[in-house]
């Protein structure tokens, strides 16, 4: 089966498991998703399946959107309510205006360290690996950026903020940043994946109740490409992997009169070349 799935992953579900329950439940080898999300995490999940995991890499890059909570004053080794506290410091006298304002000063571009306990791997090892042996490795700050962070209630120790983030953001570690610049420790006790990019966890489903006409076509989720619906004749040199001569922009989704995606083209000096093809082999023109 070929499809997108949007899914509302549920607390203590791992994004292993969802994309091995709908590998399951869809009887398909090919399955990947678009950002991962921690266990104890729910909200958004884009799963793609068979030919459709083609387009992952083009929507990687999508900003994505989080409401967590952070307890303040103690921190686990985890950075989140699944580990251990490893040390606490409190600050009891914060004011609403004093949070706005270290809220605030996040805005922008920013640089940030992956925690230990993350899926990224050192000689192949996954960094949460090594964490669970007491093992800790240097990591290199990484370049983020903060589109929006705002305060949403607080009542201590419990702060409530909403984060609008780019790729490769961790929002734990994001948690415990802010908490040290309210001079004081966090960690996560809750966090919801609201969006990525335009797409909304409102339209997503629990993955149990997924179902073949749940399916989004192709096309639909590279809605932000210019896209062009070609002839019969060019749907044949698509197929071919032929260079194309187009008006557009440098990269450009082309459809044929049924909307199937067929390939995304980039543009190349006078000529657009295929960078990702699309089509279902199976279907013959």
């Amino acid at each position: 089966m070929n499809g997108i799935f949007f899914i509302n992953k549920e607390e203590n579900w791992t994004s292993f498991d969802i994309c091995a329950f709908l590998r399951r439940k869809f009887s398909t080898k090919k399955v990947g998703h678009v950002g991962t999300l921690d266990p104890f995490a729910q909200g958004l999940m884009i799963v793609c399946l068979g030919s459709a995991t083609k387009i992952i890499p083009f929507l990687e890059n999508h900003n994505k959107t989080y409401i967590a909570t952070l307890k303040l004053g103690e921190e686990t080794d985890t950075l989140d309510k699944t580990g251990k506290v490893i040390f606490q410091k409190e600050n009891k006298d914060l004011t609403i205006q004093q949070i706005k304002e270290v809220l605030a000063s996040f805005v922008g571009e920013n640089k940030q360290v992956p925690p230990m306990y993350s899926a990224l791997k050192k000689d192949g090892i996954p960094l949460y690996m090594l964490a669970r042996d007491g093992i800790e490795i240097e990591r290199k700050q990484r370049d983020i950026y903060i589109y929006n962070l705002d305060l949403i209630s607080y009542e201590y120790p419990y702060l409530t903020f909403k984060a609008k983030v780019s790729k490769g953001t961790y929002i734990r570690t994001l948690g415990s940043d802010i908490a040290k610049k309210l001079n004081t420790v966090g960690y996560l006790t809750e966090l919801t994946r609201t969006n990525i990019g335009d797409f909304s966890v409102l339209d997503a489903k629990k993955v149990k109740e997924v179902n073949e006409t749940d399916s989004l076509p192709i096309y639909k989720m590279l809605s932000f490409l210019q896209t062009k619906v070609v002839s019969l004749e060019m749907e044949k040199d698509i197929r071919n992997g032929k260079k194309l001569s187009l008006e557009g922009d440098d990269i450009i989704l082309l459809v044929n009169k049924n909307n199937e995606a067929l390939a995304i083209y980039e543009k190349k000096d006078d000529f657009y070349y295929c960078k990702r093809g699309l089509f279902d082999a199976n279907n013959e023109v």
